[in-house]
Protein backbone atom coordinates (compact mmCIF):
# COMPACT_ATOMS: atom_id res chain seq x y z
CA UNK A 1 0.00 0.00 0.00
CA UNK A 2 1.30 3.39 -1.14
CA UNK A 3 1.95 5.57 1.63
CA UNK A 4 -0.07 8.60 0.72
CA UNK A 5 -0.95 9.60 3.94
CA UNK A 6 2.79 10.54 5.16
CA UNK A 7 2.81 12.33 1.61
CA UNK A 8 -0.46 13.92 2.23
CA UNK A 9 0.31 15.61 5.95
CA UNK A 10 3.93 16.56 4.94
CA UNK A 11 2.26 18.61 1.98
CA UNK A 12 -0.38 20.04 4.25
CA UNK A 13 2.09 21.16 6.50
CA UNK A 14 4.99 22.63 4.18
CA UNK A 15 1.82 24.17 2.63
CA UNK A 16 0.66 25.58 6.33
CA UNK A 17 4.53 26.40 7.32
CA UNK A 18 4.74 28.49 4.21
CA UNK A 19 2.00 30.74 4.65
CA UNK A 20 2.60 31.29 8.63
CA UNK A 21 6.25 32.66 7.49
CA UNK A 22 4.80 35.25 4.88
CA UNK A 23 2.02 35.88 7.43
CA UNK A 24 4.92 36.55 9.94
CA UNK A 25 6.45 38.23 7.19
CA UNK A 26 3.95 40.64 7.05
CA UNK A 27 2.84 40.98 10.48
CA UNK A 28 6.23 41.19 11.38
CA UNK A 29 6.36 38.62 14.13
CA UNK A 30 9.52 36.54 14.63
CA UNK A 31 7.61 34.07 16.43
CA UNK A 32 5.15 33.19 13.70
CA UNK A 33 8.22 33.31 11.30
CA UNK A 34 9.65 30.10 13.46
CA UNK A 35 6.61 28.08 14.08
CA UNK A 36 5.95 28.77 9.75
CA UNK A 37 9.85 27.83 9.33
CA UNK A 38 9.58 24.69 11.88
CA UNK A 39 6.04 23.48 10.30
CA UNK A 40 8.01 23.41 7.09
CA UNK A 41 10.33 21.12 8.32
CA UNK A 42 7.97 18.69 9.62
CA UNK A 43 6.21 18.37 6.50
CA UNK A 44 9.02 18.05 4.61
CA UNK A 45 10.28 15.12 6.52
CA UNK A 46 6.70 13.49 6.53
CA UNK A 47 6.66 13.34 2.79
CA UNK A 48 10.57 12.02 2.65
CA UNK A 49 9.35 9.35 5.01
CA UNK A 50 6.28 8.40 3.08
CA UNK A 51 8.85 8.33 0.17
CA UNK A 52 11.03 5.87 1.84
CA UNK A 53 7.93 3.67 3.05
CA UNK A 54 7.40 3.47 -0.61
CA UNK A 55 10.53 2.75 -1.74
CA UNK A 56 10.92 -0.13 0.92
CA UNK A 57 7.66 -1.30 -0.51
CA UNK A 58 9.37 -1.19 -4.02
CA UNK A 59 12.16 -3.43 -3.08
CA UNK A 60 10.21 -5.78 -0.94
CA UNK A 61 7.96 -6.53 -3.81
CA UNK A 62 10.79 -6.52 -6.12
CA UNK A 63 12.55 -9.37 -3.81
CA UNK A 64 9.51 -11.45 -3.32
CA UNK A 65 9.26 -11.65 -7.40
CA UNK A 66 13.06 -12.68 -7.58
CA UNK A 67 12.37 -15.18 -4.86
CA UNK A 68 9.23 -16.77 -6.72
CA UNK A 69 11.46 -16.37 -9.81
CA UNK A 70 13.80 -18.57 -8.74
CA UNK A 71 11.87 -20.85 -6.79
CA UNK A 72 10.18 -21.50 -10.27
CA UNK A 73 13.44 -22.02 -11.52
CA UNK A 74 15.00 -24.52 -9.01
CA UNK A 75 11.44 -26.47 -9.59
CA UNK A 76 12.00 -26.76 -13.24
CA UNK A 77 15.23 -27.72 -12.59
CA UNK A 78 14.57 -30.67 -10.24
CA UNK A 79 11.68 -31.60 -12.57
CA UNK A 80 14.02 -31.90 -15.26
CA UNK A 81 16.64 -34.11 -13.51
Amino acid sequence: MRDYIDKAKGLANETAGKAKVKLGEVVDSPDLILDGTVQQAKGKAQTLLGKVKDAAEDALAEGQAIKKAAQKEARAKTDKD
